[in-house]
């Protein structure tokens, strides 16, 4: 569980590799949490096609209990490779 207060930053970050179409998609209550940047950093490694580090930046508007699901896909297409569920408790 992911525990914050309420308008302190905090960061969900996941293996990626965007060379193959696949990104993360982060779904969340907007009522909640506002979404304020995602970013990807390459591995160290150089090689053409090579992975990295999806991160994204959220910030809790109101206190509670929420989660972000994140769903790994290519936007083009419905099918879902990897979800994962994170619970987030906001504290005033």
């Amino acid at each position: 569980m992911i525990q914050s207060k309420l308008s302190l930053e905090f960061f969900i970050s996941l293996d990626s590799n965007p060379t193959t179409g696949y990104r993360w998609d982060a779904k969340f209550d907007p009522e909640r949490l506002k979404l304020i940047g995602k970013s990807f950093q390459p591995s160290g490694t150089g090689a053409i096609g090579s992975g990295g580090i999806e991160r994204f930046s959220f910030v809790p508007i109101k206190p509670g209990e929420t989660e972000v699901v994140m769903v790994y896909k290519r936007p083009w297409e419905s099918a879902e490779i990897d979800k994962k569920i994170f619970p987030v408790s906001v504290s005033g």
